[in-house]
């Protein structure tokens, strides 16, 4: 676990060089963490497998074809096998593409805080890197439609999304972000709460023969299953309690962050409501949550507010966080791919 903690604590461990140089400490904090993906050994859960026989299957001379994934992932692949490089080298190639972008974003809007990197490092730069590749390299390029469309760079963000969609096709959700760029008022957000009720009792009426006769069974069945036991689920106690907490926290200490921002964690919340119809729906609200690593930062503001509670405050979201991810990699420490102990190319005997 020591590992894992230390790749985390990066952020604040190389923050006192980012006064000499921004760019000193984006690199820096990059490096260490595309070190930390490429040198692992068989850690990334049971998918890591799938794309290791798919790399080492391509042949340079050919596009890879067979496969059903994005094209831009296929070309990526193809293009440092025919580079020569070795499977960890691709899973190199990788974290720098869905790392970098998302650091220097987050870094350029954190203001005086590297508790945003230290929660995405959490949140996104483990399981982006280390388990839904295609996706994290997505998010890496969602990172950069975020900030494009903040700066109002139409272009930017429409060269930065349809890299994204190349990586992955969910990412077509993020073409749902320039529709609540303004400020969010109470009737839209009621009707989008109705319209999530709607979608989901559609869904659950085609997906059983006899909906009004076993709603109710399989529904609740389903939330108690969620909610008390399924701790690899996007909808467990947990992540209610974060939801419900950082969209209190938002409303209390950032109601003057950018309205994108606040309106792209509530989307995300309609997406974890819909998760619980089809835990695959959760990817793709994946790209309004990132919105989540820049809030943190103006949540906490330490220059704008030094007070005791707002000190409290970025205790507690440093601990929650740390308890929620060394919680999800015991959970996945075993098995085909485990997390635990980690693993590096360089001890291989």
């Amino acid at each position: 676990m020591i590992f894992y903690a230390l790749a985390f604590s990066l952020p604040f461990l190389f923050y006192p060089l980012r006064d000499r140089s921004r760019l000193l400490y984006v690199f820096l904090l990059t490096s260490g963490w595309v070190i930390f993906a490429a040198l692992r050994l068989d850690i990334g859960g049971s998918d890591l497998f799938k794309y290791s026989e798919f790399y080492t299957s391509i042949d340079p001379k050919h596009f890879p074809a067979s496969n059903n994934w994005e094209p831009l992932f296929k070309g990526l692949a193809f293009v440092t096998r025919i580079m020569g490089l070795s499977f960890n080298g691709f899973l190199g190639i990788v974290a720098i593409i869905g790392i970098l972008p998302a650091v220097y974003v987050i870094d350029k809007r954190s203001g005086d805080t590297p508790i945003g990197l230290f929660v995405y490092g959490i949140q996104w730069m483990l399981y982006g890197t280390f388990v839904i590749l295609r996706q994290g390299l997505a998010l890496g390029m969602a990172f950069l439609a975020l900030d494009a469309l903040l700066d109002r760079k139409w272009l930017r963000f429409a060269l930065a999304t349809l890299f994204a969609i190349g990586f992955h096709y969910s990412a077509l959700c993020i073409l749902l972000l320039p529709l609540f760029t303004k400020e969010m008022g109470p009737k839209l957000r009621t009707g989008l709460w109705i319209a999530v009720g709607i979608a989901f009792i559609a869904i659950e009426a085609g997906n059983t023969s006899n909906f009004f006769g076993i709603f109710h069974d399989q529904f609740f069945y389903r939330l108690s299953e969620y909610l008390l036991q399924g701790y690899r689920e996007p909808l467990n106690l947990l992540n209610v309690v974060e939801v419900l907490g950082l969209t209190f926290l938002i409303q209390r200490y950032a109601p003057r962050s950018p309205a994108l921002l606040r309106n792209g964690y509530f989307l995300y919340m309609l997406f974890i409501v819909l998760s619980l119809e089809h835990s695959v729906i959760q990817r793709m609200g994946r790209y309004e949550e990132i919105c989540m690593a820049l809030l943190i930062p103006a949540i906490v503001n330490p220059k704008e507010d030094r007070s005791r509670e707002r000190m409290l405050v970025s205790m507690v979201l440093v601990l929650y966080f740390l308890a929620k991810i060394g919680r999800w990699i015991l959970m996945n420490a075993d098995g085909p791919g485990g997390f635990l102990p980690y693993r590096t190319i360089l001890w291989r005997g």
